[in-house]
């Protein structure tokens, strides 16, 4: 069962008229085991049905991941013959009730990799031949992102070392979205100290001139009193604003669509098109080369094989996010000066997700350093949306990995922007730094590499560095 807390999940309303999400409905449709590259090597897989969406969204940013817990396995071999037990003693008159479990318990044996196998195979054959309409599944065309709201073509590099589909439009949608959001009270408060791109200024003094009544609309509507650099809600309109048309997308919101409209927001997105070109073109040069240095870092053979499409956003100050789907890495990112770092850091992210988490031996060893989540939690430091230990233990290996790939070489900015993040909460940082100095003199890949960083957590020392350096 989803929670609908965030619209992200609502696929319709039911007051005053019964109202779907075609596009929603078609995400959750297409949500199979078949479209689940974990799921089509699982033999619990046509038990499980890829686990749940909201757990793969909230871990791995996309629900075309497994949202399965770790111990899935176990957890049915143990429980079914369970059931099974008290199914005889309470159901004894009823032996199909009673066989129907006995079955299901039957599944689970040395011969259910080979039966999931098979059984998956008969629903991709019927699915071809249109012989049995429940188990076909519907390929929708999804839209290129690319030239969905701009001309700019996929681009694909020429160097084989590099080999890569890319793309860095000028996006229509996450213009509109921070358009309004400029407008947003709350959004304005949070952000009036922050030094924007010099283009997003001058947007700003436009959306100054528009319709007070317009403005008055967006500062008074609950949804965007909320918005904030750490809100699931965004981050959920802003990958909305990545893949969906621009149709699609402005037909989300009703009053997102009135503001595009009423505000001519096409306009002034066509007036500032060339500003943006020009900060599009740096990035267009450097992400080849950011690709492929995170890559190497991490030891990977072969291209990516994934197209990427990185938006830029010069009017927000939402740091950054991304999303995968089983063909595209959408990565997201306000306007920072140092645009390596903002291409490596969310790909790392990308990256990071896979080793880390898909990986049962790693997720026992992060549980083995929780006990610093208390130390955190007493000092009151503002984590962000990383209050879990495991995104903690996360976001600290990302900027580590970061810091190593772009600051190796300068030591004083090195261990500022290490001191930084440490009173930030991450507060694993500088373990994972000074563990990936011996990871970049040792031929082994990173993924192999992982294990010990994690093993060599020493809780005391970094509760005294912690407490320390926050005196």
């Amino acid at each position: 069962m989803l929670h609908c807390k965030e619209k992200f999940w609502k696929i319709g309303r039911y007051l005053s008229i019964l109202e779907w999400d075609e596009d929603k409905l078609d995400m959750f449709k297409n949500r199979t085991i078949l479209n689940i590259p974990e799921c089509r090597k699982c033999k619990l897989a046509l038990l499980c049905g890829g686990g749940c969406a909201s757990y793969a969204y909230d871990y791995f940013g996309s629900i075309y991941k497994s949202g399965c817990e770790e111990d899935m396995e176990k957890l049915f071999i143990k429980i079914l013959p369970i059931i099974y037990g008290k199914l005889i003693k309470e159901k004894k008159g009823n032996k199909q009730y009673i066989n129907h479990f006995f079955r299901m318990t039957r599944y689970i044996d040395m011969k259910l990799k080979l039966f999931s196998t098979i059984l998956i195979l008969i629903i991709l054959l019927s699915s071809c031949i249109n012989c049995s309409p429940q188990t076909i599944i519907k390929e929708k065309k999804k839209p290129d992102v690319s030239v969905k709201t701009t001309q700019i073509e996929i681009e694909e590099t020429e160097r084989p070392d590099i080999s890569l589909k890319f793309s860095v439009p000028y996006n229509e949608n996450v213009f509109t979205l921070f358009c309004i959001l400029n407008l947003a009270e709350s959004y304005k408060k949070e952000h009036s100290s922050y030094k924007f791109h010099p283009t997003a200024v001058k947007i700003k003094n436009d959306l100054n001139n528009i319709n007070s009544e317009i403005v008055e609309k967006i500062e008074s509507d609950p949804d965007f009193k909320k918005f904030d650099p750490y809100s699931p809600e965004l981050r959920n309109h802003i990958i909305s604003a990545m893949m969906l048309s621009k149709e699609k997308f402005l037909n989300r919101n009703i009053l997102i669509k009135e503001f595009y409209e009423e505000a001519n927001i096409h306009d002034l997105y066509l007036k500032y098109k060339d500003d943006y070109e020009k900060e599009l073109e740096e990035y267009r040069k450097i992400l080849p080369e950011a690709i492929k240095k995170t890559r190497d870092y991490f030891r990977l053979e072969g291209p990516e094989e994934k197209e990427i499409i990185f938006v830029l956003n010069l009017l927000g100050t939402f740091p950054g996010c991304y999303t995968n789907t089983p063909n595209k890495i959408y990565i997201y990112n306000s306007y920072i000066e140092n645009i390596s770092m903002g291409i490596i850091h969310e790909y790392t992210n990308t990256l990071l997700l896979i080793t880390l988490f898909h990986n049962e031996k790693n997720s026992e060893l992060i549980q083995q350093s929780y006990g610093l989540m208390k130390i955190l939690q007493e000092s009151g430091v503002f984590l962000g949306p990383y209050n879990s230990w495991t995104g903690i233990v996360y976001k600290s290996l990302v900027h580590s990995i970061v810091i190593r790939i772009l600051l190796s070489n300068n030591k004083e900015e090195m261990q500022s922007r290490i001191q930084f993040l440490e009173k930030s909460g991450l507060i694993l940082v500088r373990h994972f730094c000074e563990k990936l100095k011996e990871y970049e003199k040792k031929d082994i890949k990173f993924k192999d590499f992982l294990p010990e960083m994690l093993s060599t957590i020493d809780i005391e020392k970094e509760k005294e560095e912690f407490i320390r350096d926050n005196k």
